[in-house]
């Protein structure tokens, strides 16, 4: 702000920028200046003096014109070819250099799917700013790394540029890896676990638990968030079915004829294992001695097994005595 004095004063030379004339002897001297009289810091301008035909100015020049980089009162003492000697005066201002800087609304370290709000800030009466980005506000915001610059300009067109590099760091691994279909029957376990990079040094668990893999035996839904060393953070959730325990029952004992066909049917399961190998839901036999049928039943996900068994008591067919002179 120490600055906006001397700016206004600039200003004013822009304004009213005329040489100052002096006459001599009937002739009169005058300077014209290359552009506005205030101009930027690391800018020039050229004063030329006019009329005449030798020159000599304040700085000690002889040449008709002369190029300046620094604020002051010039004065140049013109001689024409009559003899007449004239002068002449013109006052130019240097503007205060531009500052800008490129400020963000956070400190780092910053995650990726975050976003940063990047300001430009600096020297008063800055009224035009453009990015790297192409953006013209003076605050932007940034998701992805790179190196952000801003060129400011004030009402005069003298400008500064500022830059700020961004990184946004990779989250951690969150996906949540089981050890089996994600299901589980009363009496199973299941373990879940976050095994794939990058790592974390953090694990919370929706259970409580803080190490890199849980253990369950319920159904539900399941969550956790995982810190990196950074700080950046990441969460997955991962939702855990109930499966129903398998349940089959082939019925009472049976009694049958010998060579008799018997169908065992059983339900409850989605896997069957009879005494001969088969797996389906049917079981047709013919037995010719009392046989005891044990099946299991699975349901798929569940390390569970039901079983059931049955006896099938065989009477063997009666056979029929005749006496000869029998009669019935």
């Amino acid at each position: 702000m120490r600055l906006l004095p001397f700016f206004i004063i600039a200003i004013a030379f822009i304004i009213s920028s005329q040489s100052i004339f002096a006459q001599g002897g009937g002739c009169q001297a005058g300077i014209s200046v290359n552009g506005t009289s205030a101009f930027c810091t690391g800018d020039s301008r050229v004063l030329t003096a006019t009329l005449g035909e030798t020159y000599l100015w304040s700085t000690g020049d002889t040449t008709q014109s002369i190029e300046v980089t620094q604020s002051g009162l010039y004065s140049v003492t013109v001689l024409d070819s009559t003899g007449c000697v004239a002068s002449a005066g013109q006052s130019v201002a240097v503007l205060p250099a531009l500052e800008t800087a490129v400020v963000p609304n956070t400190s780092g370290p910053y995650c990726m799917g975050e976003s940063v709000a990047l300001t430009a800030v600096g020297i008063p009466l800055v009224n035009q700013f453009q990015w790297s980005t192409g953006e013209t506000s003076q605050s932007i915001s940034v998701t992805q790394t790179g190196i952000y610059t801003v060129t400011v300009t004030n009402s005069v067109g003298c400008l500064a540029s500022a830059s700020l590099p961004i990184g946004f760091l990779p989250l951690p691994n969150s996906d949540i890896v089981a050890n089996g279909p994600l299901s589980i029957c009363e009496g199973d376990e299941l373990e879940l676990a976050v095994q794939n990079l990058p790592f974390g040094i953090g694990y919370d668990w929706s259970t409580g638990e803080s190490s890199q893999s849980i253990t369950i035996t319920e159904a539900g839904s399941y969550s956790v968030l995982v810190t990196s060393i950074s700080g950046c953070t990441s969460m997955s959730e991962v939702e855990i079915s109930g499966l129903i325990l398998p349940h089959i029952d082939l019925g009472e004992d049976r009694y049958v004829c010998s060579g008799d066909t018997v169908v065992l049917s059983v339900e409850g399961a989605d896997v069957y294992s009879w005494p001969d190998g088969s797996q389906d839901n049917l079981q047709s036999i013919i037995p010719n001695v009392d046989t005891t049928i044990v099946v299991e039943g699975m349901i798929i996900g569940c390390n569970q097994v039901a079983t059931d068994t049955i006896q099938i008591i065989v009477d063997e067919n009666p056979l029929a005595h005749f006496t000869f002179g029998d009669t019935y």
